[in-house]
């Protein structure tokens, strides 16, 4: 388990997020994924402390989402696509995370190659 395979899905989610074509490999979504978690984990513990000092330190963890939430769409939605689906299944809850957890189809499908790993 490199850190860096970690960072670069989360870069890969972050600088494609507008991106809704093409594949997300599972395992690159997971990463991404992860790291998105340990980051909004971190800000919410510093945003508890700090506002204490200031009020405004607890709109941290907020903010943080708002600008992930259209990465993670794009990420999602392709992370669908890889399983030979249409992306806009990622919004059905529950049933999003039983796609997320399939493997992807093999070779080339109707969305595009078989998504190379980061």
């Amino acid at each position: 388990m490199n850190i860096s395979q970690f960072i670069g899905a989360y870069k890969d989610m972050l600088t494609n997020y507008f991106n809704f074509q093409g594949r997300v490999s599972r395992k690159s979504f997971w990463q991404a994924t992860a790291v998105n978690i340990a980051v909004s984990i971190v800000l919410s513990i510093i945003s508890g402390i700090l506002s204490n000092i200031l009020f405004v330190f607890a709109y941290i963890p907020s903010l943080y989402s708002l600008a992930v939430l259209l990465p993670s769409l794009g990420y999602s939605y392709r992370r669908v696509q890889d399983i030979d689906k249409n992306g806009i299944w990622c919004l059905v809850p529950l049933y999003n995370i039983y796609l997320f957890i399939q493997p992807g189809t093999d070779g080339t499908n109707q969305f595009g190659d078989k998504p190379a790993e980061i």
